[in-house]
């Protein structure tokens, strides 16, 4: 299939709209389950550990400029993602937590917003996570978590491609 050449101006407005859009979709996504947080999350002392990695992955959203040109600031928001996707994971039941196929949204964003490479370094991110709650859920002897944990895996790997 031959590619079509796009003025550049146009090119570089469609590739802005569609950074806003994944940018949007993320925080979006990350607000719109606060509710079902505090719906299925076990009333414990850990229940607002979520808080202050809910602000960190939000202020790491707005990165930009010179702190964002360090090469370690561009893990900011994925570590920010991953802290708070963990804690909200382990608050609201692990390895049957409702909230699990969460980890593939960052997989998802991350790979149009940066390219395939990011959505790969995504997966692997999650990947210690994911291997925890199946070795937890091993050890518990709850097949039904185990297949959960696994068919995530999976496809959070395959989503990386």
């Amino acid at each position: 299939m031959k590619k079509v050449s796009l003025d550049p101006a146009l090119e570089k407005f469609i590739r802005h709209k569609t950074l806003t859009e994944v940018f949007s979709a993320r925080l979006l996504v990350v607000l719109a389950f606060i509710p079902a947080y505090c719906m299925f999350a076990d009333r414990t002392i850990y229940a607002y550990l979520p808080l202050p990695f809910l602000l960190l992955f939000i202020g790491a959203q707005f990165l930009k400029g010179k702190a964002y040109e360090h090469p370690w600031m561009k893990y900011a928001s994925p570590i920010a993602g991953l802290l708070l996707s963990t804690s909200v994971i382990c608050n609201t039941g692990f390895q049957r937590s409702p909230l699990l196929f969460l980890i593939l949204m960052p997989i998802i964003t991350y790979g149009i917003e940066r390219g395939p490479a990011w959505a790969l370094r995504s997966a692997m991110l999650y990947t210690p996570l994911l291997a925890f709650l199946a070795l937890r859920a091993l050890v518990q002897r709850d097949l039904p978590g185990i297949t959960y944990v696994l068919a995530m895996t999976a496809t959070s790997h395959t989503a990386s491609r």
